[in-house]
C-alpha cells in the first residue's frame, strides 16, 4: 500500500510540475512584450504622469469611463516593470502564472484541508481519483486551450484578481463554519480588499458568495450565522463603493444613450441565444479552433455534443449541491464558482454580444479563461463528493457511478492537454512574425509620428489617436528608452523595428529595411511598412 502510495504521489507532482513548466516556457516564449490595446492608454495616463512626478495615489484607482474597471493592482504592476525593466509587459505574464501557482495551492487546500501535498500517510492521503481530479483542475486552469489566455499579458495577469477571490472565499467559509467576531473581521477584510483590486468583479463574487451562503444555510439550517456573514461581505462592498465615489474623481468620460441602444440589440440576437450556452460550456472544454482543426466541417456537431455533456455535469452539480449530507469548503467554494461563472457570462452577454457584432463574439478566445470557472467548479465538486463517500462501509451504485465519472472525465481533461500543447507551440512561429511586423509598424510611426501604417494592426491602437497625442507618447518612450526603444528591452526580446528610430542602440551596417512612405503621401495619411503580411 505505501508503495502504491508514493507512486501516485510521484505521478501527481510530476504532472503538476509539468503542467507548471509548459505554462511558464510557453509564455515566456510567445508573451507580447510590446505596448499593445489598453496599454497605450495605460503608458498615457499611468506611466508617463509617474515619470513626470504628476501620478498620485488616488490616480491608481481612476477608470476611463463610467463603465471601465478600475485596476490598481494592475497599474502597481505596470509602475513596477516600468521601474525594473523598461516597460517590458511580457514580466506581466510572469507575475500572472506565480499567481496562478499560488491559486493552485489554495484551491488544493479547498480541496483537502490540512493536508499539503507532500504530507500525509497512505491511510489519510486523497485516493487515486480525487488526485486525478485535481490535477485535471490543474490542467484546466492552466490550459493552453486558448494561447492567447498565456500570450497576452493583459489576460495572464487576471490570475491575480483569482487570488484575491479565493482568499476571500475561504475566509467566509471560516466565518460561516466557526462562531465569534474574529471569522467575521477577517471575512470583512479579504471581501474590502477583494473588492478593491477587482472592482466589478468583486460585486460578482459577493453575489456568488451570498448566494452559496444560501444554499449552505439550506443544508446545515444554520441561518442565523450566514446572516450575519452575508451582512458583512455586503457592508464591505458597500463600504468600498462609498468610499470609492467620495474620494476618486468620477470619470470625465460617461456613455450615455447606449444601453437602450444595446439592449434593443441584444433581442435582436434571440433567434441564437442557445449559443449563449453552447459556446461557452464547450470552449471550456475546447475551443472551436480546435474541433474546427480534428473535425473539419462536424466541428459545430462536436462543439455542441461538449456542451450538452457539460450542461448534464451542470445538472449534477445542482443536485448535489443542494441533497448532499454535508457542507464544505471545497462545495461551497464550488458553488461560489459556478455562480461567479453564471455572472460573468451573464455580464460579456449583455454588454458586448449586442454591441460587438452578434452571439458569435462569445467565440472570443480571451474569454476562454472565464469559460474555464464552471470546470473548476464542477471537478472540485467532484472531487469533494469522492472525499465524502471514502470511509463508507458500504458505497452505493451512485457515489461508485460518480466516482467512475469523476476518474473518466479528469483522464480526458488531462489527454486534451497534450493537443492542446502541440498546437500551442507550433503557432510560435505565427506570434514571433506577427509580433516582429508590430514592432516594425510602431518603428515607422516613432519616425514619422504624422503618418500610420496602411493596414495599421488593430492592437496598436494610437494609429487611432490623434497625431499630437501619438507624437507625444513615443517620443516619451524614445526619450525615457522604454518598451522597443530599450536596449535591455532589445536584448531580451530581440524585437527589431526601423533601426533609425532607435537613436543608435544598433551598430551601423545592422539596420532592417526602412518602412517606404507611399509616394505623395500627406501628414496623416498611411504609410506601408516593408514587411511580410502575416495571416
Amino acid at each position: 500500500m505505501r508503495d502504491s502510495f508514493a507512486v501516485r504521489r510521484i505521478l501527481l507532482l510530476a504532472v503538476l510540475a509539468l503542467m507548471g513548466l509548459n505554462a511558464f516556457l510557453f509564455a515566456a516564449r510567445s508573451a507580447n512584450p510590446l505596448v499593445v490595446a489598453d496599454g497605450w492608454n495605460a503608458v498615457d495616463t499611468v506611466v508617463r504622469p509617474a515619470a513626470t512626478g504628476e501620478f498620485h495615489a488616488s490616480d491608481l484607482f481612476l477608470k476611463r469611463a463610467a463603465n471601465d474597471h478600475s485596476q490598481p493592482l494592475r497599474k502597481l504592476v505596470l509602475l513596477f516593470h516600468y521601474r525594473y525593466f523598461d516597460l517590458d509587459f511580457s514580466i506581466e505574464s510572469v507575475i500572472g502564472l506565480l499567481f496562478a501557482c499560488l491559486n493552485l495551492a489554495l484551491l488544493w487546500h479547498f480541496a483537502f484541508p490540512n493536508l499539503g501535498p507532500l504530507e500525509g500517510v497512505p491511510e489519510s492521503v486523497p485516493g487515486l481519483v480525487p488526485q486525478l481530479g485535481f490535477a485535471a483542475l490543474a490542467a484546466v486552469y492552466l490550459s493552453p486551450n486558448a494561447t492567447v489566455v498565456l500570450s497576452w499579458p493583459l489576460l495572464t495577469l487576471n490570475y491575480t484578481s483569482h487570488a484575491f477571490m479565493l482568499v476571500f472565499l475561504w475566509a467566509a467559509w471560516r466565518a460561516l463554519s466557526s462562531g465569534g467576531r474574529l471569522p467575521l473581521s477577517i471575512a470583512f477584510a479579504a471581501a474590502l480588499a477583494m473588492d478593491v483590486v477587482t472592482d466589478d468583479t468583486g460585486l460578482v463574487t459577493t453575489i456568488a458568495a451570498t448566494l452559496a451562503a444560501a444554499v449552505h444555510a439550506w443544508r446545515q439550517r444554520t441561518w442565523q450565522r450566514t446572516v450575519q456573514v452575508v451582512a458583512i461581505v455586503l457592508a464591505a462592498y458597500a463600504v468600498y463603493a462609498l468610499g470609492y465615489r467620495l474620494l476618486i474623481p468620477a470619470p470625465e468620460h460617461v456613455v450615455t444613450g447606449g444601453a437602450a441602444r444595446g439592449l434593443g440589440l441584444l433581442l435582436a440576437q434571440v433567434p441564437q441565444a442557445w449559443k449563449w450556452a453552447v459556446i461557452p460550456l464547450s470552449s471550456s472544454v475546447a475551443h472551436r479552433s480546435h474541433s474546427q482543426a480534428w473535425f473539419g466541417a462536424g466541428a459545430d456537431e462536436v462543439q455542441i455534443l461538449l456542451a450538452v455533456a457539460v450542461a448534464l455535469a451542470h445538472a449534477w452539480f445542482w443536485w448535489r449541491a443542494f441533497a448532499a449530507p454535508r457542507s464544505s469548503l471545497a462545495s461551497f467554494t464550488g458553488v461560489a464558482m459556478m455562480l461567479v461563472f453564471y455572472g460573468l457570462l451573464a455580464g460579456i452577454i449583455l454588454t458586448r454580444v449586442g454591441a460587438r457584432g452578434g452571439s458569435d463574439y462569445l467565440w472570443q478566445p480571451r474569454y476562454v479563461m472565464i469559460y474555464q470557472w464552471n470546470l473548476l467548479a464542477l471537478l472540485l465538486m467532484g472531487i469533494d463528493q469522492v472525499q465524502a463517500s471514502r470511509g463508507q462501509a458500504v458505497r452505493n451504485a451512485t457515489v461508485q457511478a460518480g466516482t467512475t465519472i469523476l476518474g473518466v472525465a479528469a483522464a480526458g481533461l488531462l489527454v486534451l492537454q497534450i493537443p492542446f500543447a502541440v498546437s500551442a507551440w507550433g503557432s510560435l512561429r505565427f506570434m514571433s512574425a506577427y509580433q516582429q511586423r508590430m514592432a516594425f509598424q510602431i518603428g515607422a510611426m516613432a519616425a514619422q509620428p504624422a503618418l500610420v501604417p496602411e493596414k495599421c494592426m488593430p492592437q496598436i491602437v494610437i494609429c487611432r489617436y490623434t497625431p499630437a497625442r501619438r507624437a507625444r507618447l513615443l517620443q516619451f518612450m524614445r526619450v525615457h528608452r522604454l518598451n522597443l526603444f530599450s536596449p535591455s528591452f532589445q536584448a531580451r526580446n530581440r524585437l527589431y523595428p526601423d533601426m533609425g528610430t532607435l537613436s543608435g542602440l544598433a551598430p551601423p551596417g545592422t539596420h532592417p529595411p526602412r518602412p517606404a512612405l507611399r509616394p505623395g503621401a500627406l501628414p496623416g495619411q498611411p504609410i506601408k511598412a516593408a514587411v511580410p503580411a502575416v495571416h
